[in-house]
């Protein structure tokens, strides 16, 4: 799989997991993360935290990337391939 598809791939999953946040689905959103991060913040922890920050916000209207790249390390964090996908 070339970079490119690689990216397209992380775009397209970035969207479909941000869609379940903005519809409230943090239970669903927290299912969609990686081992590391359950391993790391309990679906509970989560949940409060979204509702915290998300739900004193109006519904989003729409979203427009700004930019990106792709990483298979980040600092704290086990290096990776975040694929399969959604």
């Amino acid at each position: 799989m070339s970079t490119e598809e690689k990216i397209t791939m992380a775009q397209e999953s970035e969207q479909k997991w941000l869609v379940l946040i903005d519809n409230s689905e943090y239970a669903a959103s927290w299912l969609e993360t990686a081992s590391y991060f359950q391993n790391n913040v309990t679906q509970e922890e989560w949940e409060k935290m979204l509702q915290g920050v998300r739900q004193p916000l109006d519904k989003t209207v729409s979203r427009q990337l700004a930019s990106s790249h792709y990483e298979t390390s980040l600092p704290g964090a086990p290096d990776g391939h975040p694929f399969p996908a959604f």
